[in-house]
């Protein structure tokens, strides 16, 4: 069972790209509702785990997301035990979430800095 924190730390997380969960008593925060596919939760559960290791980069060009280093990725995989077999796929799943992502961060950091000007 999760704890609360690390509830909480996920609902933010997913809050971050618009996303709610859904509870038990049918309680959802304000935005918009979104499903997993079964095939896909454990690239979400994937991307949930390695979200912390996006890294953003201030330059004086502004500030980026970018990538997980796929050095964590693959070690990530290997403690939620992925097969051999299996990673492949998972990490091209994972890729498409981890893209969008981080277009989303990208246009707010942009959208953020031309508002500050």
């Amino acid at each position: 069972m999760a704890s609360s924190e690390s509830l909480e730390r996920q609902t933010k997380a997913l809050n971050a790209f618009g996303l709610v969960i859904q509870t038990d008593d049918g309680q959802a925060e304000a935005g918009s509702d979104c499903e997993v596919f079964p095939d896909n939760v454990p690239a979400f559960q994937l991307f949930m785990s390695c979200a912390r290791h996006l890294t953003m980069v201030t330059s004086l060009g502004g500030t980026r997301w970018r990538a997980a280093p796929p050095s964590e990725v693959r070690q990530v995989m290997q403690w939620q035990g992925a097969k051999p077999g299996q990673r492949g796929e998972l990490w091209q799943q994972y890729q498409v979430m981890e893209i969008e992502a981080l277009r989303i961060l990208n246009e707010r950091e942009a959208a953020a800095a031309r508002k500050a000007k």
